[in-house]
């Protein structure tokens, strides 16, 4: 009997180092993917703001995003991708994105990109980051 406990205590620690490291994995798989479609909507934008026309913008947004879903998968459909180049647009300089959006997840920054009242972006990014 003692052997069963003291095999359930080293599984229970184990666990917890399997969990821990989990986690971690997962907050750095998030972060990278946030970082990318940040770098994608800045691409694109460089990208429009050399044609200087908006209808040429749609249509190489609807274009790129045919041959990406082919390529990548759903992730990166016209409408993903516009709001990838709103991020952007809204969060301008990479540095200062790092620490505001800790944790978030790319469906929590898409949420929280229309809502304009500092104050209340503040508080929604802040109260996901709790909740996670």
């Amino acid at each position: 009997m003692s052997k069963i406990v003291k095999s359930k205590g080293l599984f229970d620690k184990i666990s917890v180092l399997i969990e821990q490291a989990r986690k971690k994995v997962a907050a750095t798989i998030n972060q990278e993917m946030v970082i990318l479609y940040w770098n994608i909507g800045k691409t694109i934008k460089e990208e429009i703001i050399k044609s200087d026309r908006a209808e040429y913008g749609e249509k190489i947004v609807n274009s790129l995003s045919s041959l990406l879903i082919a390529q990548y998968g759903k992730s990166f459909s016209a409408r993903n991708l516009w709001f990838m180049i709103q991020f952007y647009e809204t969060y301008p300089i990479l540095h200062a994105l790092r620490g505001e959006f800790k944790g978030l997840s790319w469906t929590h920054i898409r949420i929280l990109l229309p809502i304009k009242d500092d104050l209340k972006h503040r508080f929604y990014s802040t109260l996901c980051q709790k909740e996670r």
